[in-house]
């Protein structure tokens, strides 16, 4: 298990650093590359990769699904920018409605 390299340099916003193997999963530190700059622990577990409905529905959450990047008119518009994320992705946008 391990973090996409892209994701040390700060090119879509934050970065990860101190990146820690912990049992099911990573822990890592999230650093926002915003002014002011600000960080916070995080933790992906492997349970959750596959975004089960049933976390969301534990949430109150209702039509649960992940918007495909390539889809959207952000990367179409700027394809060359996203080409690490769509080889790699490291994250997904979740939409959904509040029940």
């Amino acid at each position: 298990m391990s973090h996409a390299e892209y994701m040390s340099h700060g090119k879509y916003g934050v970065t990860f650093t101190d990146v820690t193997e912990i049992p099911g999963g990573l822990r890592y530190n999230v650093n926002c590359v915003t002014e002011p700059p600000f960080s916070f622990e995080a933790t992906s577990m492997e349970s959750t990769y596959s975004l089960s409905d049933d976390i969301g529905k534990e949430l109150g959450l209702v039509d649960i699904h992940v918007a495909p990047a390539g889809e959207t008119e952000l990367v179409k518009n700027n394809h060359e920018f996203w080409e690490d994320y769509l080889k790699d992705p490291n994250f997904v946008v979740v939409v959904a409605k509040k029940a």
